[in-house]
């Protein structure tokens, strides 16, 4: 795979600091070719120290990233005989679903209990991906979101952690009262401020030429669905810069519309050849 890729951020109207975090990984790999990984993480508006919190989390990926991800790639920690026939192939997707699950708790815990010595709330959205060969794996917890660009068409392959998509789920509110809601902030989860993380994942096969935006709520709230596919059907010569002047025209538009929150966006787009 090739990858055009490009990231963008703003504090917003009203906020003094930016709570966000983000990284954007492309790299060279033995195993699988050009690989890419990105996370963004919304440090919880109303909480204090989110901005700790967010930066905490992009911090422990990114040794993630470059200390633990080289050998699940190698399946280096693989101890079968090799005189013995195995039916289970090696699965990195699988190994890596493991790590992000073990790291979300163990970043969880350990940010609530310095939220316990701080005697305040600590705690921070994430939505993450990674692409390996012809295939990728989403995750989150809390709102920030990643939307996927295929076949001409826009979709969702996060599952927020709030209690007005609870309501959705339950068919109690529409997703006309859910844009309205006055519930729309509250979270069920987010890294540091809960007992116990779930995370929501996504898996699947990319085709030849298709795009993910991992974005925050203050990104992804007053975008439509058209506003999405226009931003993510760039040509195929788009440099970073280019991709990036398209995320900040829009984080523009977005605070001239209102909104008022951090506003952060990465855009990752894979395919077959240049």
């Amino acid at each position: 795979m090739y990858f055009s890729a490009g990231l963008a951020t703003d504090k917003g109207t009203v906020k003094e600091i930016n709570q966000d975090s983000m990284m954007l990984k492309v790299a060279m790999s033995k195993e699988f070719g050009r690989i890419a990984f990105g996370l963004v993480c919304d440090g919880c508006g109303g909480l204090s120290y989110g901005e700790i919190a967010s930066a905490s989390y992009v911090r422990r990926m990114e040794d993630w990233f470059y200390n633990e991800l080289p050998g699940i790639l190698s399946n280096e920690d693989d101890t079968r005989r090799l005189d013995v026939a195995y039916e289970i192939r090696h699965d990195p997707i699988e190994l890596i679903k493991g790590n992000w699950t073990y790291i979300s708790t163990e970043m969880n815990e350990r940010l609530y209990e310095y939220g316990r010595q701080k005697h305040t709330n600590v705690g921070t959205t994430v939505c993450m991906l990674i692409i390996l060969g012809n295939e990728y794996l989403a995750m989150n917890i809390g709102d920030s979101r990643i939307y996927r660009y295929s076949d001409g068409e826009v979709s969702c392959i996060t599952h927020d952690h709030s209690y007005v998509q609870k309501q959705l789920d339950e068919g109690s509110i529409s997703e006309k009262e859910a844009l309205d809601s006055p519930m729309k902030s509250v979270l069920l989860q987010c890294v540091g401020a809960v007992s116990k993380v779930d995370p929501y994942f996504s898996r699947g096969t990319i085709d030849s030429d298709e795009t993910f935006v991992l974005c925050c709520d203050g990104f992804w709230r007053k975008t439509s669905k058209s506003d999405f596919a226009k931003i993510m059907t760039l040509s195929d010569q788009d440099t970073e810069e280019k991709i990036e002047g398209a995320l900040k025209d829009h984080i523009e538009w977005l605070k001239q519309d209102g909104e008022n929150d951090n506003i952060s966006a990465i855009l990752v787009r894979a395919r077959d050849a240049i």
